[in-house]
């Protein structure tokens, strides 16, 4: 049995004598029927000659499906695709307006773009133009692409998306402000002066923190804590401020420098033995 409304649809008919047929009715855009004769939501199917040109709906011109909701830009000929105003007020301008394409009149919204239906397809509370997943009214997606969700440092900063005082939340659209001199991690200054600025301080968690100050480590307290000799980042576990532990102590596997032997038999040893640059220096001899 073939499905009523599907034919109604399909069948070059205007079933319910609204003037308009198959998918350029609503009623067939939105719920698959042709059933539904005049729409009073939108001027072009309510029934009524809004612009007073002495054609009503699917016979105006202006009027290119049941759903545009402006039957007002005038009478046949008005030409306002070049006026620099959104005349239909579905956000888009002009040669912008996917009406200019087929038209000289910009007449609502098409159900046929995405970015151009009137819907929020997407659910973040923004519609077609007002969408910044919409690079145009004729993109088929509002999906939302902004710099803000990218996972790039579009300004340079060091700092990626959220964790850039630019996006306040996934829906603001440009990572574009760089430097911002109210937060410390994010202000290009090296403001604990310990080497590191900003996003590449480990004392900075977001652009957005206030304090450049590096952590509490074994790796950044100053003190020998395994007692090999070496301090800090000289010790071969610390690998970077961050590491919580510099524990290891000598290595009897590792470079002669942090082996705890005394390998030139000079009397001195690993981080003692002046010939040792460093605890991975592989060789005490002066």
């Amino acid at each position: 049995v073939e499905d009523t409304a599907a034919i109604e649809c399909a069948n070059g008919s205007d079933d319910d004598g609204d003037g308009w047929l198959d998918e350029d009715d609503i009623e067939c855009l939105s719920y698959g029927t042709e059933d539904g004769g005049i729409d009073e939501r939108f001027e072009c199917n309510d029934g009524e000659d809004n612009d007073g040109d002495g054609l009503t709906d699917a016979e105006d011109p202006e009027c290119l499906i049941s759903l545009d909701d402006s039957e007002d830009v005038g009478l046949v000929g008005d030409i306002n695709c070049t006026d620099g105003a959104d005349n239909d007020e579905d956000g888009w301008i002009d040669d912008d307006d996917p009406d200019c394409l087929w038209g000289d009149e910009e007449s609502g919204y098409r159900f046929d773009f995405t970015c151009n239906n009137w819907f929020d397809d997407d659910l973040d509370s923004l519609k077609d133009s007002a969408d910044p997943g919409c690079s145009s009214a004729l993109d088929m997606d509002e999906d939302h692409t902004g710099e803000c969700v990218d996972d790039a440092d579009n300004d340079g900063d060091g700092w990626i998306d959220l964790d850039d005082t630019d996006c306040t939340s996934e829906f603001d659209f440009f990572e574009d402000g760089g430097l911002d001199a109210r937060y410390e991690c994010s202000d290009g200054e090296d403001n604990d002066e310990d080497g590191f600025i900003d996003a590449e301080d480990p004392g900075c968690g977001t652009g957005s923190d206030d304090a450049e100050e590096d952590p509490s480590t074994e790796c950044n307290d100053e003190i020998d804590n395994d007692e090999d000799g070496w301090t800090d980042l000289d010790d071969p576990i610390c690998t970077g401020i961050t590491v919580e532990f510099e524990d290891d102590g000598f290595d009897p596997d590792g470079p002669a420098c942090n082996d705890g032997i005394d390998n030139d038999a000079d009397g001195e040893t690993d981080s003692e033995d002046p010939g040792c640059s460093s605890a991975s220096d592989d060789n005490e001899v002066g």
